[in-house]
């Protein structure tokens, strides 16, 4: 008996037919990769990413010069004391700032001769202080003005002269007093500048105050200030304009 030969084997496929599939199946993948690169393709750019422009060309001079002017505040003062890092000064005619300040410049205007001690001078600063005392604060620019004719430095150089003489009565104090009530030509101001200045000199706390003050508070006792140094200055203008001065200075120990 003759053994019949599985169906599946009858059927065949012919080579046409197979490679007609086989490029239906080339086409069917690239219209789906088409598809999936246009989809990307819209979703990126629906919305681009957003970017940020800068200039960075060079500035001039009169581009950064007014630039560092904006918003600034400007003063008027006098110089007392070029500490090198800083500047001890006076406002003039400032409502916000009535006492002392130490103002700190840039290099660059430190090393001109705009800054010297006994001329006024207008900074522009951005208004922010630090709290202290004296309060602190940075100029932008400064620019110098005059030579001002304030008795005050007049009685800086005396001051010193002063605590040169008969040292002694200088060694090993631990504060002064100075008693300016009898200076009729220097301002409130100007006599904290003075006190400030003798600080320095000393190298001690200075305060105001008076001969009686200092009894009262028993730290001149038996005609004693066994730890400080009193010194006690009287002056006045001989003419309206300032410009003779008639002044005494004494110190006083024991």
């Amino acid at each position: 008996m003759k053994q019949q030969e599985p169906k599946w084997k009858k059927k065949k496929i012919s080579y046409p037919i197979f490679f007609l599939l086989f490029l239906l199946f080339i086409a069917f993948f690239y219209f789906l990769y088409d598809q999936m690169v246009k989809s990307t393709a819209a979703i990126c750019y629906t919305n681009p990413p957003q970017t940020t422009t800068a200039d960075i060309s060079p500035k001039t001079s009169t581009q950064s010069e007014t630039a560092s002017k904006e918003g600034a505040y400007q003063m008027d003062l006098l110089i007392v004391k070029d500490y090198k890092t800083s500047l001890f000064v006076l406002p003039l005619k400032n409502e916000e700032y009535q006492t002392p300040l130490l103002v700190t410049v840039p290099d660059s205007f430190a090393k001109q001769s705009v800054v010297k001690e006994g001329k006024t001078a207008t900074i522009s600063w951005n208004g922010n202080a630090l709290e202290t005392y004296p309060a602190k604060i940075s100029a932008m620019t400064i620019g110098r003005k005059k030579t001002s004719t304030s008795p005050l430095f007049l009685y800086e150089k005396a001051l010193e002269e002063l605590i040169d003489t008969d040292q002694g009565l200088n060694t090993s104090i631990t504060q002064a007093v100075f008693c300016l009530d009898g200076i009729t030509n220097l301002t409130v101001m100007e006599k904290e500048a003075l006190v400030y200045l003798g600080s320095d000199i000393l190298d001690v706390p200075v305060r105001q105050g008076t001969f009686k003050q200092l009894e009262e508070e028993n730290l001149i006792q038996n005609g004693t200030f066994t730890n400080g140094l009193y010194i006690e200055m009287t002056g006045e203008n001989l003419n309206p304009s300032g410009t003779k001065v008639t002044f005494s200075m004494t110190k006083y120990r024991s």
